[in-house]
């Protein structure tokens, strides 16, 4: 099936006999986000406790409702990295909660990160901020291009946030969101670097 789509997609990728359907759609989606800053590519649903940014399936993406990607002067790139998808979202934790957004910190709680599209829920329903649900993963930060980036996992990943209107008093953050690979790796590599040193160790300087 996900061969069948790279053509829908204008991709190409090299068939791999026997790797299952689970990764050829997930080299699918990286492939299309070689050559598209569509974000709708992440507004998917499905019964998973927590996930990475990709679908697991075509699947996730039935009874998908109007969706649009937002207009080029508010997008930023994304890209698969080999720690972690880096994306810019817009963190809309504090949205009806009367709270400004510096007056909550995110210290291992789940926040509300608004992807870049919009979506509409039902027919006559107006345009909202399509937001997801994500929790930050337990010792993992990475530096990338100069910066420590914080690294997360979706969760409750049969809902969405919806947000109306645009939401420029909110911050963006720069992070990571881990695919189930990658966060395998960070619990065996915290694991092993425990029982290494018994702690952790403190960062570099300047990290």
């Amino acid at each position: 099936m996900a061969y069948c789509l790279m053509g829908l997609f204008d991709v190409h990728m090299p068939p791999i006999y026997g790797e299952g359907g689970l990764k050829a759609f997930r080299r699918l989606q990286i492939e299309i986000m070689q050559v598209s800053f569509d974000q709708t590519l992440f507004a998917w649903r499905g019964p998973y406790a927590s996930s990475g940014l990709l679908a697991h399936g075509p699947s996730d993406f039935v009874e998908t409702p109007d969706i649009s990607i937002w207009g080029p002067r508010y997008l930023a790139p994304n890209s698969m990295t080999n720690v972690g998808l880096s994306i810019r979202v817009v963190d809309v934790t504090t949205f009806g909660s009367g709270a400004g957004a510096a007056e909550l910190e995110h210290k291992g709680a789940e926040v509300k990160a608004l992807i870049q599209c919009d979506v509409r829920m039902g027919i006559g329903n107006g345009w909202q901020g399509l937001a997801v649900y994500l929790e930050p993963v337990e010792g993992a930060a990475f530096c990338l291009n100069g910066l420590r980036r914080k690294a997360y996992r979706r969760v409750r990943c049969s809902e969405w946030y919806p947000v109306p209107g645009r939401t420029a008093k909110y911050p963006f953050m720069e992070i990571l969101v881990l695919e189930d690979a990658h966060e395998v790796l960070v619990i065996n590599a915290r694991l092993a670097d425990f029982e290494r040193w018994g702690k952790e160790l403190p960062l570099p300087p300047g990290s």
